[in-house]
């Protein structure tokens, strides 16, 4: 592999972020955990973006930034909250994603097209 990669995670406290973390901590020289997103489970994802040395980490209700926020205090990696912020930003400057969809996120985006 030439290079290491840079990851995003979209749904990391769910079966299929925590397979994908999992796998991703088994070759640490590979893998630059970029971002995490979660719904609503700050301490997963505190707890996740701590033990991959993420370097943000966003949960999806704006309400849970300060616990979030909290959760992280002094780990040196960025809270952010909201579904805006789940837009993976440019500055992430990620080579894979992976993404697991909340069905209510995915329910909301059919109804309105």
């Amino acid at each position: 592999m030439s290079g290491m990669k840079s990851v995003s995670i979209f749904g990391a406290t769910g079966s299929v972020g925590l397979s994908t973390i999992d796998l991703l901590r088994r070759e640490p020289d590979a893998y630059r955990v970029v971002a995490l997103t979660a719904h609503s489970d700050i301490d997963g994802l505190a707890t996740q973006a701590k033990a991959i040395g993420a370097q943000i980490a966003v949960i999806a209700q704006d309400g849970l930034y300060g616990a979030l926020k909290d959760a992280l205090a002094g780990s040196g990696i960025e809270a952010a909250a909201g579904q805006a912020a789940w837009v993976p930003s440019p500055a992430w400057n990620t080579t894979i994603t992976t993404i697991r969809v909340v069905a209510r996120l995915a329910a909301k985006a059919v109804a309105s097209a």
